[in-house]
């Protein structure tokens, strides 16, 4: 359930940045780097971006935007990119 996996921080190392994915049921973590598929809850698309904090989604409805601290559910849909 996306609700129940929150984007709980971001690690830059020597293969750039990485999000890491607390799932609260289990206590698990997932960690996601730039190109990954990922699928949480309804979520299913690919990360195209990690930055300090926040992260870049592309979904069959767009791309959306998630902040540490939010959930799966609190995604932000964001404006296509300018031609």
């Amino acid at each position: 359930m996306a609700a129940e996996a929150e984007f709980s921080s971001t690690v830059y190392g020597e293969n750039g940045w990485q999000s890491w994915v607390r799932h609260k049921t289990s206590g698990q973590v997932s960690r996601f780097n730039e190109g990954d598929a990922i699928e949480i809850g309804s979520l299913k698309g690919k990360v195209v971006e990690i930055e300090n904090r926040r992260m870049v989604i592309e979904t069959d409805k767009g791309r959306v935007e998630l902040r540490a601290g939010q959930n799966f559910s609190q995604t932000t849909l964001l404006a296509p990119p300018a031609a």
